[in-house]
C-alpha cells in the first residue's frame, strides 16, 4: 500500500510477472491490486499496491477492496491479479471487479507459471500466456530497481525474525552489562530536581543513536554491548522520537534497524522494529513494513508508534502523504516527550 518503483510493463503477462518483485514476496492464494494514474503523454504509473488472502466469503473480500481503492483519491483504474486456482480466483476477481468504483484495467488469474484473463477470451490464447523465463526483462528491471523478492510470504516474516544459534544468547549477557551500566548511570547522574537522572539518561541515548547510525551509514554494524545499550535506550520516548526524527528511506537505514531488530533482545525489540517498519514504509517496501510492525506489535500489542503506522497503511496512506521528514518542531517534540518520563514506552 505505498507509492511503487516504476517498471515497464507491456501486457497482462507482465504486470503478472512483475507483482512477486512488487510485494517482495511470491503470493499464493491472494488477489493483489495495483491502482494506475495517468501521466504524460501516455503512460500510466502504478501509485498504489494491496494484497488481501483470497477468502471463501467474495463479497466481504469485494467490500474491503473497494473500500481500500476508494481511498487512493490519485488512482484513475486498477489491475487486478488473483494468485491460485480457477475454483478460488475467479469468484474474487468477478466480485472485486463489480465492487470496484474506478475502470479494472486488466483482471488475469495466475495458476501455477500461467496467466489468464477473466475479462475476455481475445487477449490470450486459451493456454494462457507463460509468466516465466521469457519473462526475464521484468525480472532484471526490478533487480536493476533493488526489487528483491522471497518465494513467499512466510520466507518475508523470516527476514525479520531473531537470529537463531549463540546470538540470543549473546544478546542476553550484553542487555545485563548494559543494565548495570544504565543502574550506574542513574545512581551517578541522579539529583534533588531530577532523581532518576533523566536529562543525563536522554543525553547518553541520544549520543547512542548519533553514533550507532554514523557507523552504519558507514557500513559498520554495531557489536553486541553498543545495541544493546541502544535498544535499552530506545525504551525511552525521547530517545525513540530522535531515532525516530534521524530515520528515513535510505537503504544503509534499512539494513541498520534490520540488523537491530534481528538481533534484539526480545523485550527491547518494539521500538527497533516499528523505526525498520517506518524506514519501509517510507522506501516504499510496504511488505516489509507490514511484517516488522506485526513483529513489533507481538511484543507489545499497545506500541502506539507501530499502531499509527500500522492504520496509515491499512487505510492506504502511502509516504508520500507525509512529505519532508521531519516536519515541525523537534525541540516541541522532545519537549513534550520529557513531560512523559524517562522510561515510559507508548
Amino acid at each position: 500500500m505505498t507509492e511503487i518503483p516504476t517498471l515497464r510493463l507491456s501486457d497482462p503477462a507482465d504486470v503478472a510477472a512483475a507483482v512477486p518483485y512488487l510485494l517482495g514476496f511470491h503470493p499464493t492464494e491472494s488477489i493483489v491490486v495495483l491502482g494506475l494514474q495517468s501521466m504524460p503523454p501516455a503512460t500510466r504509473r502504478i501509485v498504489f499496491s494491496a494484497r488481501w488472502d483470497i477468502i471463501p466469503e467474495t463479497q466481504r473480500l469485494a467490500v474491503e477492496v473497494a473500500e481500500m481503492v476508494r481511498r487512493q483519491r490519485s488512482v484513475e483504474s486498477v489491475l487486478l491479479i488473483a494468485f491460485g486456482s480457477a475454483e478460488t480466483a475467479v469468484p474474487a476477481l468477478e466480485a472485486c471487479r463489480v465492487a470496484i468504483w474506478v475502470p479494472v484495467g486488466t483482471a488475469v488469474r495466475v495458476t501455477d507459471d500461467r496467466c489468464y484473463c477473466v475479462l475476455c477470451d481475445e487477449c490470450m490464447p486459451p493456454e494462457g500466456l507463460l509468466v516465466g523465463a521469457d519473462r526475464s526483462r521484468v525480472a532484471a528491471e526490478a533487480t536493476f530497481l533493488g526489487l528483491g523478492v522471497f518465494p513467499d510470504r512466510d520466507a518475508l516474516v523470516r527476514s525479520v525474525g531473531p537470529i537463531g544459534g549463540l546470538q540470543p544468547i549473546a544478546m542476553a549477557q550484553a542487555v545485563a552489562r548494559a543494565d548495570e551500566r544504565l543502574i550506574a548511570l542513574i545512581e551517578s547522574s541522579a539529583t534533588e530536581s531530577d532523581p532518576f537522572g533523566g536529562q543525563v539518561l536522554r543525553r547518553a541515548g541520544v549520543q547512542a543513536v548519533d553514533e550507532a547510525m554514523a557507523a552504519a551509514q558507514a557500513d559498520r554494524l554495531p557489536d553486541d554491548d553498543t545495541l544493546a545499550w541502544l535498544t535499552l535506550m530506545l525504551e525511552s520516548i525521547a530517545v525513540r522520537d530522535h531515532a525516530w526524527e534521524s530515520t528515513d528511506r535510505a537503504p544503509w537505514q534499512l539494513r541498520f534497524w534490520l540488523d537491530v531488530t534481528r538481533r534484539a533482545h526480545p523485550e527491547l525489540v518494539t521500538p527497533s522494529a516499528t523505526l525498520l517498519a517506518f524506514a519501509a514504509w517510507r522506501a516504499g517496501d510496504g511488505a516489509l513494513a507490514g511484517v516488522a510492525l506485526a513483529r513489533a506489535l507481538s511484543y507489545d500489542p499497545h506500541y502506539s508508534l507501530a499502531l499509527l503506522l500500522r492504520d496509515a497503511m491499512q487505510q492506504g496512506i502511502g509516504p508520500e502523504a507525509l512529505g519532508r521528514w521531519p516536519f515541525g518542531s523537534a525541540k516541541r517534540r522532545r519537549k513534550k516527550s520529557r513531560r512523559r518520563g524517562v522510561f515510559l514506552r507508548r
